[in-house]
């Protein structure tokens, strides 16, 4: 059974579409199942009842497959600080992005897992990157085609390492239809050869159409709650957090893309499907 195809979402219908799962449930082949079936649909799911530390985080990406080591490496904490080393780790609001677009394939899943959030804010934000580049296709035809040909580079750099790579920000399949996107504002780098006015432009109104109410759904998570996106398709952002309320910590991890395509071959083949 081929995988369903994707069903582009904005947030109103998020909101009355988004899954939602118990993680005692997915012990269930047929639950299980369903729940990859959800992501394979909306790119997105929720995962309640989480033990609040490591072995919860691990215990929702085994329903997919092995955690994909990385420059953070295998897993992370996100903590929210008035003295933050990087903006991820800080109280400031965080505009929609994918992770890791400077690697040659980013990482396919990512779990983030709320251990603490009593903080006041820090709304998760979630935009479908494949709604957001069909309407740019049908508003801007230029736009859309800079989008999807034009390399953009990305970089991550520190003092032991150095990531610079990318391309597309929508990048296509074979059929012309959106694959992955490649979308982090904050680390775009400024393009070399070619037409940067264009890209530029391309740009800014990928990040405008992003911003717009009617794409952004927003979901705050509470303590055990764990929620599974396709970093390939839906880009993730966040509130500001009020730390003089409480604390806020995110347990995350990756999995790649094709461990979600085997974990499905084997349910199917177990459920006779």
């Amino acid at each position: 059974m081929p995988s369903p195809r994707p069903n582009p979402w904005d947030a109103a219908f998020l909101a009355v579409s988004l899954a939602r799962y118990d993680l005692a449930e997915l012990i269930e082949p047929d639950r299980h199942f369903a729940w990859l079936d959800d992501l394979a649909t909306l790119g997105v799911t929720v995962t309640e009842g989480v033990p609040r530390d490591r072995s919860g985080l691990t215990a929702v990406a085994d329903l997919i497959g092995i955690m994909e080591s990385n420059n953070y490496g295998i897993d992370w904490d996100i903590v929210s600080t008035a003295d933050p080393f990087n903006q991820v780790d800080s109280d400031l609001p965080l505009r929609v992005h994918s992770d890791l677009p400077y690697r040659r394939l980013p990482p396919g899943f990512q779990v983030l897992l709320a251990a603490e959030a009593s903080a006041e804010g820090g709304e998760t934000l979630l935009v479908d990157g494949y709604r957001l580049s069909a309407r740019i296709q049908e508003d801007d035809p230029d736009a859309w085609a800079t989008l999807t040909t034009v390399d953009r580079a990305f970089s991550y750099i520190r003092p032991e390492q150095r990531y610079i790579g990318g391309g597309p920000i929508v990048g296509l399949d074979a059929e012309g239809a959106p694959d992955v996107i490649r979308h982090a504002p904050d680390l775009v780098l400024p393009v070399r050869d070619g037409d940067g006015a264009a890209a530029d432009r391309a740009l800014e109104i990928f990040v405008s159409t992003a911003a717009s109410a009617e794409l952004e759904f927003r979901i705050r998570l509470e303590p055990g709650q764990a929620l599974t996106v396709n970093n390939h398709r839906v880009l993730h952002g966040r509130g500001p957090v009020d730390l003089g309320t409480g604390e806020r910590r995110l347990l995350g991890c990756y999995i790649g893309s094709d461990e979600f395509a085997s974990a499905r071959r084997v349910l199917e083949r177990d459920l006779g499907s």
